[in-house]
């Protein structure tokens, strides 16, 4: 559990700090989605959202200067269906792990054009989700795939590595 809020805060950390200079042509990853998909991998629904979601969300709130509530709400929302979602599929096959990564972070984006229109008369939602948060999911599917490819081969790596020594 631990380690779990480790990754998250250092995905936090990444998002807040580092998020805009990985962008390839306006499109960022959605770090906060690849640490919720990698946390959220065994456990339900609602734990994955009240674990999981919330404290991300609210960690989101203190930090920005936007709207407060908008990161918690959304980050619930991402939670709760990364937990629904991995636990409704096999999760072990990484292409399924990034495409989740990649719906959530299409939910992200959706839900969070949605609040913002409702309640603050926010950019066009229609515009803004086919050429920003479409583009951003496809990146953070990519991005999550790739993440697990190296840690399956440096996990192999060390395994191999242990085996040779005796260790």
């Amino acid at each position: 559990m631990l380690k779990d809020f480790v990754l998250l805060f250092l995905c936090f950390l990444l998002q807040t700090s580092l998020g805009r200079e990985f962008a390839v042509l306006g499109a960022a990853p959605n770090f906060l989605v690849i640490a919720l998909v990698f946390t959220s991998s065994k456990k339900g629904a609602v734990d994955s959202m009240i674990r999981y979601g919330l404290p991300l969300g609210l960690m989101q709130d203190f930090v920005s200067s936007g709207y407060f509530g908008l990161g918690l709400t959304v980050q619930a929302v991402n939670g709760f269906f990364a937990g629904l979602l991995l636990k409704q599929t096999y999760s072990e096959n990484y292409l399924s792990k990034a495409g989740i990564a990649a719906l959530v972070t299409l939910i992200d984006g959706f839900a969070s054009l949605v609040l913002l229109n409702v309640y603050y008369g926010g950019p066009n939602i229609f515009t803004h989700f086919f050429f920003y948060t479409v583009p951003s999911a496809l990146y953070t599917g990519l991005l999550m795939f790739a993440l697990l490819g190296a840690g399956s081969a440096l996990k192999g790596v060390f395994v191999r590595t242990r085996k040779a020594y005796g260790v």
